[in-house]
């Protein structure tokens, strides 16, 4: 729905004409002199002078040439007014990814396009939206501050299970008007990162160091990958290798390890290192680390090699990761990771154990212990962090294999926003059931007091003024009235 009304909007010269000159200059001229004749005569019968009289008509006649002469030397230029094209607006306005409304200063809404109508249920009036009580203060101080800055802008409103962010800007000719601009939040895509990390410039500096990388979907199907990984794999230099079968491009031998295919025996040992871009998605594709496990190759390292490329990977991924050793100690925790425990930036815990409850300490050490045997495995056990002890989260255990000292993987979910949200609709479920109790209990209150009015209204009627009980009921009345009033309010 979009009403734009240009009789409202635009000057009343027309679009795309040229402003004239209201009359000549010679009917100009002409004008002025009548009116000096006029003027000087009328002084010479009020004063009776002629003198008088010819020098006020000798003084218009030089400011008459004065005006004339700026006329001539700065003339006056047409103006053009440009056409405006009201339909364009309306096609800008009206599309999938932006809710649109305009409100005057009255905070009636003047107009609105489709999305904004799907997303609050018709012609709800900002701020006045269907969002919890937190979000409409928020709503509601960011448009004060549109008001008085010009702009503001809120992120991280909660309409339903999605966040949307807006942009308030005062506009119009007066800048009278406030125009609402609500978006989707962007969410960061976990597996748009790793393909990002493994095809960027990301993965082209972990190839310098040596690390192959590549994701690899659910079926085996290789998503992405990392040109040395390409070239190893194929043998030569060669396109892409996505859509081919990863284990394909692997060889086991008897003694199980792993070399790549195309290199044949002679080739290098490889470590691989499978990471799950996102658990909490069901057939979610795999990050693989590709590692030789020694030196030939493109990929002759150290070990500070190694490591410190894995960090920049891991460091970047949106997904908490960590990695302990075999004695149960932290060896890495990516910045997802420690925001997801609430550790400071920076900080190192000395064991997993430490960050939990002293109820989930023996399950996340005995965890730890049973998957460090190097073993494929792969749990997810329930635990409450220090934290965060109110809400339980799912802390993923993996057997790490071809780190060196590292033994167990670590992931978690930061589920902060998630906890803010129910914590959200908690509050405003009881603030609901208060009101409801509070109205209830008002209605059949003010219902006793009304019998007690009326009864005092009958009393009345059989007393008079002067009567021992007048005053007394007089006072019932009264405080019941009173009463009355408070439950109203």
């Amino acid at each position: 729905m979009l009403d734009f009304r240009p009789s409202n909007l635009l000057s009343p010269v027309n679009a795309g004409a040229r402003v004239a000159p209201v009359m000549s200059e010679r009917v100009l001229v002409g004008l002025v002199l009548v009116i000096a004749l006029a003027s000087a005569g009328f002084l010479l019968w009020l004063a009776g002078d002629w003198m008088v009289a010819g020098g006020f008509f000798a003084m218009l006649a030089v400011v008459l040439a004065f005006l004339m002469l700026a006329y001539r030397l700065f003339p006056a230029r047409d103006v053009d007014v440009a056409a405006f094209d009201w339909s364009l607006v309306r096609e800008a306005a009206d599309n999938d990814s932006v809710a649109l409304a305009v409100t005057d200063r009255a905070g009636r809404l003047v107009c609105a396009n489709t999305l904004y109508e799907h997303w609050f249920e018709g012609a709800a009036i900002p701020p006045a939206l269907s969002l919890a009580a937190e979000d409409a203060v928020r709503l509601t101080q960011c448009g004060k501050a549109a008001w008085r800055d010009g702009r503001a802008a809120v992120d991280g409103l909660a309409r339903g299970d999605d966040l949307i962010a807006v942009d308030i800007m005062r506009g119009g000719r007066t800048e009278s008007h406030l125009v609402w601009r609500f978006r989707q939040s962007e969410r960061a895509d976990p597996v748009a990162v790793a393909r990002a990390l493994v095809e960027g410039a990301t993965g082209q500096q972990l190839e310098s160091a040596g690390i192959m990388s590549a994701l690899v979907a659910e079926d085996g199907a290789v998503i992405a990958a990392s040109d040395a990984l390409a070239r190893r794999s194929l043998g030569k230099a060669a396109s892409s290798i996505a859509g081919r079968d990863f284990a394909t491009l692997m060889a086991l031998d008897a003694q199980n390890v792993i070399r790549f295919a195309a290199e044949g025996r002679n080739g290098a040992p490889l470590r691989l290192v499978q990471i799950p871009v996102n658990p909490e998605a069901e057939g979610a594709p795999q990050l693989i680390i590709v590692q030789d496990e020694m030196g030939g190759g493109t990929a002759s390292l150290a070990p500070a090699n190694i490591a410190s490329g894995m960090q920049a990977m891991l460091s970047k991924l949106p997904l908490g990761l960590a990695l302990v050793d075999r004695d149960g100690r932290f060896m890495f925790l990516n910045e997802a990771f420690s925001r997801a425990v609430g550790v400071t930036e920076g900080e190192m815990p000395s064991y997993p154990g430490d960050l939990v409850v002293r109820e989930d300490k023996a399950a996340v050490v005995e965890a730890i212990r049973r998957h460090a045997t190097g073993q494929p495995l792969t749990a997810d056990i329930a635990v409450r962090l220090i934290a965060q002890a109110d809400e339980p989260v799912a802390l993923t255990i993996a057997g790490a294999r071809g780190l060196g000292d590292a033994a167990v993987l670590l992931s978690i979910k930061d589920s902060s926003e998630e906890v803010r949200l129910k914590k959200q609709v908690a509050q405003q479920t009881k603030m609901q059931a208060v009101g409801q109790l509070a109205g209830g209990v008002a209605h059949d209150f003010n219902n006793i007091l009304t019998a007690i009015l009326g009864h005092c209204d009958l009393i009345l009627m059989r007393h008079t003024p002067g009567d021992s009980d007048y005053d007394d009921i007089q006072q019932i009345r009264n405080n019941s009235n009173r009463a009355a009033s408070l439950t109203r309010q």
